[in-house]
C-alpha cells in the first residue's frame, strides 16, 4: 500500500463527492461498558497484546481496502489511551453536507458511556472545517450532563429526500436529544425535518438492540430492515410505508440475515456516479436475496476480514467509518 497522502485524497473526495473518515487504533482494546448491552461482541481467547497489535493490522487492512478501491479517506490517530472505543468514529459525530446543507454541518455527539464521553476531537472539527468547508459546528455534548445520548449515525439513521430521522430510542438515543437534532437541522437547512422512533425488541435475545444500525439502514435508494424484530407489524408497516412514500424500496430481512450482518453496510460514491457497499466478511453468508438486492442497488461490495475488530470489538464496518459528504 502506498503511504498516505492527504491532499490527493481531499481532491479525490471532492470528485467523489464523499470521503470516508477513519480513526487508527493505538491502544483498542473490547469495553467492559459495551459489554453490558453489546450481546454482538464474541467470547475470544485472545491475549491483551494480540487484541492491540490485531487491531492494529485490521485498520491497516481497511485503509488498504480504500487505497486500492479509489475510495477517499482521511486516517486519524487515536488520541486518548482510555478511549479505547474510539476506532469506532461513526458514532461520536454526524456530518452532513448536500443542497439542503450547503455549508455542511458537523454534529459532536452526547455519549452514553464516560469511556466513550471521552471522543471529542476539537482537531478533527477544525481539519473538517478548514480543509473540507464545513461551517456549521453544532456540539450537542452538554446533554452527557443529563445523562442523555444520542450516539451518532449508529443511532441515527437519515431520509434526505423525505427529511426524517429514524433513530431507535434507547438510552444511546433520547428523545430529548432526538428532538433537538431535528431542530438544529430545520434551523440550518430552512425545511421542517421529523423524525420517527423505531422501538425494536430482539424476542430470542430479550434484548433491546441498543444502535439502529444493527438492524435498519437506509441508502441513497433503497433500505433494509430486520421488521421481525420492530415491537409490531403495523409499527414495521408504518415505517415501509413512510420510506416507500419517500422513494425507497425497503427489503425485509429474516433474524439471521440480520445477524450474518445485512444491515451493516457502508454505502460510497465515485467519481463516475456509481456506488458501491463496504461489508464485513462474514457478510458473504447471508442469503441469495439479500445477494441480490445489494447486486440490484450497489455496483459493487467489498468485504473486510477484522476478527477482532469486528467480533470481539462487537462491531461492523458502519461503526469504523464516518462517512463525510462533500
Amino acid at each position: 500500500m502506498q503511504e498516505y497522502n492527504e491532499n490527493f485524497n481531499i481532491e479525490l473526495g471532492k470528485k467523489n463527492k464523499q470521503l470516508i473518515m477513519i480513526n487508527r487504533p493505538t491502544n483498542f482494546l473490547p469495553s467492559e461498558y459495551t459489554k453490558q448491552d453489546n450481546h454482538f461482541m464474541k467470547e475470544h481467547n485472545f491475549t491483551e497484546e494480540e487484541i492491540v497489535q490485531g487491531a492494529i493490522k485490521e485498520h491497516k487492512e481497511l485503509e488498504k481496502l480504500f487505497s486500492d478501491n479509489n475510495i477517499a479517506y482521511k486516517v486519524f490517530e487515536q488520541t486518548h489511551p482510555d478511549a479505547h472505543d474510539s476506532v469506532y468514529i461513526s458514532d461520536c459525530m454526524i456530518c452532513i453536507k448536500n443542497e439542503d446543507f450547503p455549508k455542511g454541518l458537523l454534529v459532536i455527539c452526547p455519549m452514553y458511556w464516560p469511556n466513550r464521553q471521552l471522543e471529542k476531537y476539537p482537531h478533527i472539527y477544525e481539519w473538517v472545517n478548514t480543509k473540507l468547508g464545513y461551517q456549521d459546528i453544532v456540539d450537542l455534548s452538554y446533554f452527557e450532563k443529563e445523562g442523555k445520548a444520542l450516539e451518532g449515525k449508529g443511532v441515527t439513521l437519515f431520509d434526505f429526500k423525505g427529511r426524517c430521522l429514524y433513530v431507535g430510542e434507547t438510552k444511546r438515543a433520547h428523545r430529548d436529544v432526538i428532538a433537538k437534532l431535528a431542530e438544529v437541522m430545520t434551523e440550518k437547512s430552512g425545511q421542517k425535518w421529523e423524525y420517527f422512533l423505531v422501538q425494536n425488541w430482539d424476542q430470542k435475545e430479550k434484548i433491546t438492540h441498543f444502535h439502529t444500525s444493527s438492524y435498519f439502514m437506509i441508502f441513497e435508494t433503497c433500505a433494509i430492515v430486520c421488521g421481525e424484530i420492530l415491537k409490531t407489524q403495523e409499527h414495521f408497516e408504518e415505517l415501509k410505508a413512510k420510506l416507500e412514500a419517500s422513494g425507497k424500496e425497503v427489503f425485509d430481512c429474516s433474524y439471521e440475515e440480520m445477524n450474518n450482518g445485512a444491515t451493516l453496510g457502508v454505502e460510497y460514491f465515485q467519481a463516475d456516479g456509481t456506488n458501491g457497499l463496504l461489508l464485513s466478511d462474514f457478510c458473504q453468508d447471508v442469503s441469495e436475496n439479500v445477494q441480490n438486492f445489494f447486486k440490484k442497488h450497489f455496483k459493487k461490495q467489498l468485504y473486510l476480514t477484522a476478527p477482532i475488530l469486528v467480533d470481539v470489538g462487537g462491531s461492523s464496518l458502519e461503526c469504523l467509518t464516518q462517512t463525510i459528504p462533500l
